[in-house]
């Protein structure tokens, strides 16, 4: 099983080829499982992110790299400078006004030591050294975490958003961890243990929601195999509901269990044949392949059936086994045509780039004439072996045509009319035809890989849809950045140099005067005593009556209901905690996030120059390859899951660099690709199987009428889609193609048959036409069977051919009659004319 979706097209495709090039400059930026740790604060997020990160390294060779910029000490000591000179300023300025009150608290990290710090914020307020408006948004987010804890046993008072001047992005509450597998593309699940392994130390490490971390697994690795899993469960799963129900319509088609077991036993060892070609021929099976099974069982029961009612219907005629078995032949020279056709269809994509489908065209074309061969020879050795019991019709006449074709022949003008003005009406709707190009939406939307994905192609600066350089060094990649940094579809570039920090001197002067009057607070010092109930309970009535005198004095301004509240809360808490691990767990709700953040700031005070040479390892090997070159990333501004604002993205970056490349690229260029390999083997088929029929039928006429009603049902077909808000993908838009390759053996059939009767009422009487429904139901339940896969693409193909087969069945049985019929009436009406017009000669 050949499981890399990359493979799927030619590597001879220019954009291919620059990829491959892009990868092999930097390995490591491939086939990565993205860890997204989301926490309930910060804090939650950075601890958990650190600790899963140090427990994946401990592995070994299991992974290539674990990559967790974040959490290298490098960040955590220079992080600071990455803020702009005056967004340092600002929060060097809020650690000064607070610095009292955190230097308190930094002696006595408990519940005691926040009252009192409470305590004296509201005296400083009284006394007015400080502005009630400092507080204000402090005294609110405590109270709503003790209400909280209150309530229901679990809060975490944000302290990073307490200590910081801006607002908290989403950002700020997500970590990202790289790993790097090594998958085994020859496996049905190429890095199913890795992700394993990945999951158990997530679980070994309880990050849990209930413990305020979420996190999740997206990025190459786990949307390819979750497509996997998908693709295969799904299939296998249609293959079996194919093949029962498949052999249930046969039966209520043919009446017969020995002419059923017959044809099913046809197909069991077509398929067997078929699968040893496909190894002998290919050597493997990859994601779209893998469905052979399916579109064999579909196809190949087609034949059986045909030889199966005929041989019925000789053998009901009193014919001997022998005798009907012969005549039966008569249909051979139609299957063989048909399968032809078939594997014309197939075959069609082998010259084009889409060596998936490519494949899938060798395997499933073979199949169609190894299916053939067995309906002529070895269903035929079958029905001698265990001959069907014959109905034999004991009248001696011929069935009466039915009222459908008694009406058909009747109305048959009217019926191609009709059909004229349907089709010209679906036409109408070319222009509202929609083609959903990212590949993302046909995944199981249910995965979580799928789901965090778009999570995270929402916001910008996470979006997976960047374009990646290759400059010849780094000189060359900062000056190719500057030029593409101004265009108007560009929001921003990094290169190396965008790591290193502008205005260094002046924000390492503010680094160092902060770290000068934050000492006290960095060096915390512990209470001598753990503090008793009644320590908290003092200080809570300590700070209630400096609430009762802040809310009295003109100062208090917007604090006052906040204050209020506050003590109120922690009045009402302390009085109903009569056991010691509410005040604990309190204690933790309140506290708990305080060091680590003190922590991160007293590493941030470290801060020293940032150079090139200073930068982490893993991120200079991550814009910088081992022979020099430097890779530019380009991020989009407009959305790109409009198809119009990626390719003006992709346009107009690869104007200024034609060598960008990266997930932009590939969806646009594989997308046309594809597109064009769909075009080239239309085109190719159509061509093919039009010059057999002429062939074959040495009839222009014939030929016309064999596809015209499959041209009438691809046009309802698409108008079907248009109106039902349906779009195509890339795995639908396979049911155009096999429109033609499957619909035009039902008119092969009906065209034979009717060139052998030579009149329509009769064609209408033989089983010929039982046949075509019953060949058309089990092809179309075949397919249909596909819907059950939990992969959209995959579902919507068996949806997408359901509606088509649908269509060409009833425009086969319906439309063809009614020409055959409107062209005899043609040519009687001629007759007469010929007559006189040889007379008077």
């Amino acid at each position: 099983m050949e499981t890399d979706t990359n493979a799927l097209l030619s590597s001879d495709l220019p954009y291919r080829k620059t990829q491959e090039s892009f990868d092999k400059a930097f390995p490591q930026l491939g086939d990565n499982i993205v860890i997204v740790i989301d926490g309930k604060t910060p804090e939650r997020a950075e601890e958990g992110a650190r600790a899963l990160a140090t427990r994946l390294r401990a592995h070994g060779g299991l992974f290539e790299q674990v990559f967790f910029p974040a959490g290298d000490p490098f960040f955590r000591k220079n992080g600071l400078l990455f803020l702009s000179t005056g967004e340092l300023q600002t929060l060097s300025d809020r650690l000064a006004d607070t610095q009292p009150l955190l230097a308190t608290l930094a002696k006595d990290m408990s519940l005691r030591g926040l009252f009192d710090l409470l305590s004296q914020g509201s005296e400083a307020v009284v006394d007015g050294t400080t502005d009630a408006e400092q507080l204000v948004e402090a005294f609110k987010r405590i109270g709503d975490a003790v209400e909280a804890y209150a309530k229901n046993g679990s809060a975490e008072l944000n302290w990073r958003e307490l200590m910081q001047p801006t607002p908290l992005s989403p950002s700020d509450y997500r970590q990202f961890i790289l790993v790097q597998p090594h998958p085994d593309y020859s496996s049905l699940a190429p890095a199913e243990s890795a992700i394993a392994m990945v999951r158990a130390d997530i679980a070994g490490e309880g990050l849990t929601e209930a413990r305020g971390v979420r996190v999740r697994l997206t990025g190459g690795i786990p949307i390819r195999e979750d497509e996997i899993k998908s693709v295969t469960d799904g299939v296998g799963l249609a293959s079996v509901i194919s093949f029962v129900i498949v052999t249930t319509v046969v039966f209520i088609g043919l009446r017969s269990l020995r002419l059923v077991l017959a044809i099913v036993l046809c197909l069991v060892m077509g398929l067997m044949w078929t699968v040893g070609f496909a190894a002998l021929a290919i050597g493997h099976l990859n994601l779209l392949s893998v469905s052979f099974a399916v579109m064999f069982i579909g196809i190949a029961v087609d034949f059986g059936i045909q030889m199966g009612l005929r041989y019925k219907e000789n053998a009901s005629w009193g014919l001997s086994h022998g005798a009907a078995l012969v005549q039966s032949a008569e249909t051979g020279a139609a299957v063989c045509l048909a399968a032809l056709c078939a594997a014309i269809g197939f075959l069609a994509f082998v010259p084009t780039a889409y060596v998936g489908l490519a494949e899938l065209g060798v395997i499933s074309g073979a199949g169609m004439l190894i299916g053939a061969v067995f309906a002529l020879t070895v269903l035929p050795a079958l029905l001698t072996l265990m001959p069907p019991r014959a109905e034999i019709r004991h009248d001696g006449r011929a069935p009466s045509t039915s009222a459908r074709g008694r009406f058909i022949v009747r109305h048959c003008r009217a019926i191609c009319l009709g059909a004229l003005v349907l089709g010209s009406a679906s036409l109408a709707a070319l222009p509202w035809v929609r083609f959903d190009f990212d590949p993302i939406a046909l995944d199981d939307p249910n995965a979580e890989s799928v789901q965090t994905y778009i999570d995270l192609a929402q916001n910008g600066s996470t979006s997976p849809y960047s374009i990646n350089v290759v400059a010849t060094d780094l000189g060359a990649a900062d000056s190719l950045a500057r030029r593409i940094n101004p265009l108007a579809v560009v929001d921003s570039t990094i290169t190396l140099q965008s790591f290193i920090p502008n205005e260094q001197a002046e924000k390492l002067d503010i680094i160092r005067s902060t770290a000068m009057f934050m000492q006290p607070v960095l060096v915390p010092g512990q209470a001598s005593d753990r503090p008793t109930f009644a320590d908290y309970s003092q200080s809570a009535d300590k700070f209630a009556a400096q609430v009762q005198i802040l809310i009295a004095s003109p100062e208090a301004g917007p604090l006052a209901e906040p204050a209020r509240r506050l003590a109120d809360l922690v009045g009402r808490f302390i009085d109903g905690a009569q056991a010691p691990q509410k005040i604990a767990g309190l204690e933790t709700a309140l506290l708990a996030g305080l060091p680590y953040q003190l922590d991160s700031l007293r590493d941030g005070m470290a801060a020293g120059p940032v150079t090139l040479e200073s930068l982490p390892a893993d991120l200079r090997d991550r814009y910088m390859a081992a022979d020099g070159r430097a890779r530019v990333e380009v991020f989009p501004k407009e959305n790109l899951t409009d198809r119009n604002a990626l390719r003006r993205f992709v346009d107009t970056v690869r104007h200024v660099a034609p060598d960008a490349t990266d997930t932009p690229v590939i969806l646009l260029m594989g997308g046309d690709a594809i597109m064009s390999a769909f075009a080239v083997a239309g085109a190719l088929a159509v061509g093919a199987i039009s010059i057999l029929l002429l062939v074959v039928l040495r009839s222009f006429v014939y030929s016309a009428l064999v596809l015209l009603p499959l041209i009438l049902a691809l046009a309802l077909s698409v108008a079907v889609m248009t109106l039902s808000g349906m779009s195509f993908n890339f795995a639908n838009v396979i049911a155009l193609p096999l429109l033609l390759t499957l619909g035009v053996a039902f008119g092969i059939y009906l065209v034979f048959r009717y060139r052998e009767i030579g009149n329509v009422a009769d064609l209408l009487r033989t089983s010929t036409p039982r046949a075509v429904l019953f060949s058309a139901l089990t092809t179309m339940v075949s397919f249909g069977s596909l819907m059950v896969s939990s992969h959209r693409g995959t579902a919507s193909m068996g949806l997408l051919l359901t509606i088509c087969l649908t269509l060409a069945m009833a425009c086969t049985l319906i439309v063809l009659p009614a020409l055959l019929a409107w062209r005899e009436r043609w040519r009687q009406s001629r007759a007469p004319l010929a007559h006189d017009i040889g007379v008077s000669r």
